[in-house]
């Protein structure tokens, strides 16, 4: 349903990796990915190499397809859609795994219903994994099959598979090295096999030393990553502190210097309690990561399969952690919605099967054009709140599960999840994030009747003078009005400013108000578009209507406000009447 360039950026680059085999050009890939790059291609190949072989094995389907039709129309749906399976089929891993890291410990006391609810249904699996379509869950099934690995004991897998991990994202490392070091404690040991872990990056640095176009992409997406990280700091010292650093590095000695965890072999009891250390610290690395980090929306899913093995092994509070986590995570993804540029771009909505289903206006004709207007327009002014409210409910739960208020007890008490509470209400938060992200991306609104805003400037004269301004316009067709957009200049926007302009529409005929409305001066802000909600308006073709901006009869502390005017007078509108008097202008206005 939903479309982000990324995937399909990633799907025409393993193609591309395809052709590059065939065509004897694999050591050339990525400069050969930016020559022979397609049209929709936003970033040429700019991951590592192991991300686009999974990729390209994965996608032989699309590249058949490719080359018998193309990719055009319902093909392109369906080969886009088959590369988003993949990422379903990540979730499920990671579920899977999951549950097989309970089982390995022999930890009895969770359901396996719970754990699938808690996965599947988070709003922060929804926006990274099916809104921004990202490949995180598979660098999620990874570590956690990393994990599994390690707490069987089975040394050599575990170095194998976040050999894989590690290119997947690097991020992989957060959870890499505070594991080893729980365990080894040898540092020649240690940088053994963290140099064994690096080791395919290495071999593809190897590959492409001289490789101008690999270094230019690599170089510029990782930059990107670590800007982010080291931007997140506290300012003070010569240059900051990397707070996401300081509490990773903290982890990474603490582990170093638990020694309860070297020798445990097969001991169930112990293993049970290495797995809630691991969940911890994973849940801990990346709420840090998410809290004080300016993040990628989509990097929300990292800390998610650790919250839930820790919420699986804690059953005193699985209620509450339930509460906290969906509370947290649907605040987050709200403010993520509103806050970062994948949301505003128009095409989220407009490219798969959804247009399919309803009719989507055209751009123009959209009112809001994406979700982050139609969130800024309503919780703009208190997003903040919803990112605190994330971070309460993530500090929370870090307290209330800490390893030493745990009993790792299968006969403890369980205070289930009501099945059908806890159901009804993630299907709620998910649902409810849906059909916000559509209604914002697809909600229509009239045409414009009439836009007099080509050619803006500011009157020099103030409303609060008693200057009243006049525009009259002839209805071009019978329709309901939706919405009316002025502008002005407004210096005084202060509490105590109590003074109110008013808008009145007029039917010219009999006289009748139609709308009018006291708007105050301290909510008009200045020099942007301020839009009034029209309702219930109904006007009849080639009939004359009026609007009036004049002051409020009673002010106080009212300072001088300016309306914008527009240049000129356009075709089908009467010159503006200022004091009764016409003008050469019309004034600036947007009329749906």
């Amino acid at each position: 349903m939903f479309f982000y360039f990324d995937i399909n950026d990633t799907m025409n680059n393993s193609i591309l990796l395809i052709e590059s085999i065939k065509d004897g050009q694999f050591f050339n890939y990525y400069d050969y990915a930016i020559i022979n790059a397609f049209g929709n291609t936003v970033y040429t190949a700019n991951y590592n190499l192991p991300i686009y072989i999974v990729f390209a094995i994965w996608n032989i389907p699309v590249y058949i397809i490719k080359n018998i039709w193309g990719l055009r129309g319902n093909f392109f749906i369906a080969s886009y859609l088959w590369c988003k399976l993949l990422i379903v089929f990540g979730a499920v891993g990671c579920i899977k795994k999951i549950i097989n890291l309970l089982d390995e410990v022999e930890y009895k006391n969770y359901s396996k219903r719970i754990i699938c609810l808690l996965f599947a249904s988070s709003s922060a699996l929804l926006l990274g994994g099916f809104i921004a379509v990202q490949y995180d869950v598979l660098t999620l099934f990874l570590i956690l099959a990393g994990m599994e690995a390690f707490i069987k004991n089975q040394n050599t897998k575990f170095i194998l598979i976040f050999m894989l991990a590690v290119p997947f994202k690097m991020f992989s490392l957060f959870i890499f090295i505070p594991i080893l070091l729980l365990k080894e404690k040898k540092v020649v040991k240690i940088l053994f096999k963290m140099l064994l872990t690096y080791s395919l990056v290495i071999a593809e640095k190897l590959i492409y030393w001289n490789d101008s176009a690999y270094i230019m992409c690599m170089q510029s997406q990782n930059k990107d990553a670590l800007k982010l990280i080291i931007a997140g700091n506290l300012g003070i010292g010569q240059h900051g502190l990397v707070l996401f650093l300081i509490a990773f590095i903290a982890v990474c000695v603490y582990c170093y210097t638990e020694n309860g965890f070297v020798n445990i072999n097969d001991d169930k009891e112990k293993n049970r309690e290495l797995l809630y250390i691991i969940s911890y610290i994973g849940f801990f690395i990346f709420t840090i990561f998410l809290i004080t980090v300016n993040f990628r929306s989509y990097w929300i899913v990292l800390y998610l399969p650790f919250v839930i093995l820790v919420m699986a092994m804690n059953p005193t509070e699985l209620w509450m952690n339930f509460v906290l986590e969906s509370i947290g995570s649907t605040a987050c993804v709200l403010f993520l919605l509103s806050e970062h540029k994948i949301y505003k771009l128009s095409q989220l909505c407009r490219k798969l099967l959804l247009p399919k289903i309803i009719e989507i206006p055209r751009k123009q004709n959209l009112k809001y054009g994406n979700v982050s207007v139609f969130l800024l327009k309503y919780i703009g002014d208190y997003k903040g709140l919803l990112f605190t409210v994330f971070a309460a409910c993530m500090i929370v739960m870090l307290f209330i599960n800490f390893p030493s208020r745990v009993k790792l007890d299968n006969n403890l008490e369980n205070k289930k999840i009501d099945r059908l509470t806890g159901t009804i209400f993630r299907a709620f938060t998910s649902l409810l994030i849906t059909c916000i992200v559509i209604y914002g991306s697809v909600k229509g609104q009239n045409l414009v009747m009439y836009n007099t805003s080509n050619k803006p400037f500011i009157s020099d004269m103030s409303i609060m003078d008693g200057n009243v301004f006049k525009q009259m316009f002839k209805a071009t067709d019978n329709r309901e009005l939706n919405s009316l957009t002025l502008k002005f200049r407004n210096k005084s926007i202060k509490r105590k400013n109590r003074g109110s302009i008013v808008v009145t529409i007029t039917d010219t005929y009999n006289q009748s108000i139609l709308y009018q409305e006291r708007v105050g001066q301290a909510l008009i802000e200045s020099d942007k578009l301020y839009e009034i909600e029209l309702k219930n308006i109904q006007v009849e073709k080639d009939k004359v209507y009026e609007v009036s901006i004049e002051k409020y009869e009673h002010n106080y502390n009212s300072k001088n406000i300016y309306p914008y005017l527009n240049d000129g007078v356009i075709e089908g509108m009467e010159p503006i009447s200022i004091n009764g008097e016409l003008s050469k202008n019309n004034l600036f206005m947007i009329i749906r």
